[in-house]
């Protein structure tokens, strides 16, 4: 499930950032960077920190 959701167009770009709530976190942001020719995305880039996905270390 992904929460707070924002996109941006400028021409053939489109960034998308939002929250995926996982097992560990639901508040870590990730973001997506796409360009888009032709009606079909020819780059995708994805943005996120991975440490923030990584369970709690047990005590």
């Amino acid at each position: 499930m992904l929460t707070g959701i924002a996109e941006f167009v400028d021409g053939d770009r489109v960034a998308l950032f939002y929250h995926p709530r996982t097992a560990t976190t639901s508040t870590t942001p990730a973001a997506e960077f796409f360009t888009v020719e032709g009606g079909r995305i020819t780059e995708s880039v994805l943005v996120f920190d991975r440490l923030s996905y990584v369970p709690p270390q047990q005590a």
